[in-house]
């Protein structure tokens, strides 16, 4: 090796872990909390798809009109024999039913219908549990802290039926419901519509018809949706009914779907804004065949936050730069392939979870170098070594790879079960060199089978 300056300190360690969070973590290099961005995470569709669902919690809230009518609790009531529905259970129900289905096959994608990945529940709780609450009239509204509020409020000098709500809100307004299942209506599929409508909005998304939308000319047409014209503001009263085909939720068509733009805005709002009726754990077990591949054949910056349960892999051709933290699950690896290379400049590599994650795997194959760390990178918290140059191959396919090059300088290791271990199926020359690295815990250094130079 060219120049070997490791400092090795055996000292006792803490494993450093966190659930799913948005912030810098105490032990990050101070160049990492002079970056702004690495406030934030941010997410690729990939990694959204691979990511358990999200779920929300809902309370509902009915109110009592001015004739002494309400939904009811009691499955004796005598009003339920004027509509099943009036038995807010049932109402309750039908409608989380009809929220889950249009978010589970909503998202317009690849020509296909796909999972939006979130998911609605009733908070435990309430005047006959499932998250009910009934309002005499004129009663204040309750707020729960721990659900998205849905108020059903009867407003007889406004005749009309919808709702409202803000951005980056917590209550939902829905008004004159009651109204209709008096007098017999059954719609439940439409109240779950515009939940779901609503919803988006309290999670930042615009209509689909406003000019603004950041989604416009990326997968959807905003003058489209409002039939040649899109509308200048985002709440400003539309007359644009259904001008397309997208049938998309943030409309005032049918909404039936969201594009793949907006499902990428919706989880980086909820994953950046964490709430407590937003119910997530990224260290939930899913699908462990499922790989996050990044193949875009350029030079990636990575100057957010990244989480990631699956194994990454990173192919040929792509660089990838990490310049804040990367957080990896239980048991995980980041898979460099043949002509790939990762860079981890100043930024962090540390497990997810309360356990260890499985360090970087290389093939080999660059001239330059495979792995490169600098600039005060941290790498920790690791099963096995830092940077394995054994090819997450079988015996013998194994043997066609090997001899990475590893460059690491100014750099820190703590509890690597090894920095490196060099791997080259017979004696060849190998460029790789480690200066000015320090190493707490971990049980070796560096092992070295046949590399040379």
């Amino acid at each position: 090796m060219k120049y070997l300056a490791i400092l090795l300190y055996f000292v006792s360690y803490t494993i450093i872990y966190s659930q799913y969070d948005c912030t810098v973590y105490s032990n990050s290099s101070e160049n990492l909390s002079e970056q702004s961005s690495c406030n934030t995470i941010k997410l690729t569709t990939s990694e959204i798809l691979a990511f358990p669902s999200i779920e929300i919690k809902l309370a509902f809230h009915f109110e009592e009109d001015q004739f002494g009518n309400n939904f009811t609790c009691d499955p004796n009531d005598p009003i339920i024999s004027q509509n099943w529905f009036l038995y807010a259970p049932n109402l309750v129900n039908a409608i989380l039913d009809q929220m889950n289905l249009r978010m589970s096959e909503g998202l317009l994608l690849d020509g296909d219908n796909g999972d939006m990945g979130i998911r609605f529940s009733a908070v435990d709780g309430g005047d006959c549990g499932s998250g009910i609450f009934l309002y005499e009239e004129g009663e204040s509204f309750l707020d729960v802290d721990n659900a998205m509020d849905i108020r059903f409020v009867n407003l007889p000098d406004d005749p009309g039926q919808g709702g409202w709500t803000t951005f980056g809100g917590q209550t939902i307004w829905i008004r004159n419901v009651l109204e209709v299942f008096l007098g017999g209506g059954n719609n439940f599929w439409d109240l779950a519509r515009t939940l779901n409508h609503e919803f988006g909005h309290t999670r930042n998304l615009n209509h689909s018809f406003f000019c603004g939308n950041p989604c416009n000319g990326i997968d959807m047409d905003s003058d489209a949706e409002c039939c040649g014209t899109c509308v200048p503001q985002p709440f400003t009263g539309s007359g644009c009914f259904g001008c397309t085909e997208d049938n998309l939720t943030m409309g005032y068509g049918t909404q039936l779907n969201f594009t793949e733009c907006e499902l990428l805005e919706i989880w980086t709002y909820m994953i950046n804004n964490p709430e407590p009726f937003q119910h997530f754990d990224l260290c939930e077990s899913t699908e462990e065949d499922i790989e996050i591949v990044f193949n875009s054949g350029t030079y990636e910056v990575w100057n957010h936050n990244k989480s990631f349960n699956k194994d990454v892999r990173i192919s040929g051709g792509t660089i990838i730069e990490i310049q804040c933290s990367v957080l990896m699950g239980e048991g995980k690896r980041i898979i460099v392939d043949e002509g790939a290379k990762l860079i981890v400049n100043g930024g962090r590599i540390t497990n997810l979870c309360d356990n260890l994650w499985s360090g970087i795997r290389v093939y080999g194959g660059n001239a330059d170098f495979d792995v490169k760390f600098t600039n005060d990178a941290i790498i920790e918290n690791t099963n096995a070594p830092a940077v394995s140059m054994f090819a997450p191959e079988s015996w013998p396919e194994i043997q066609q790879w090997g001899n990475g090059i590893l460059i690491a300088e100014n750099s820190i290791f703590n509890n690597t079960k090894r920095i490196v271990e060099f791997m080259s199926w017979s004696p060849l020359p190998n460029n790789s060199y480690i200066t000015d690295c320090v190493q707490n815990g971990g049980k070796w250094s560096i092992t070295n089978w046949n590399c040379q130079g």
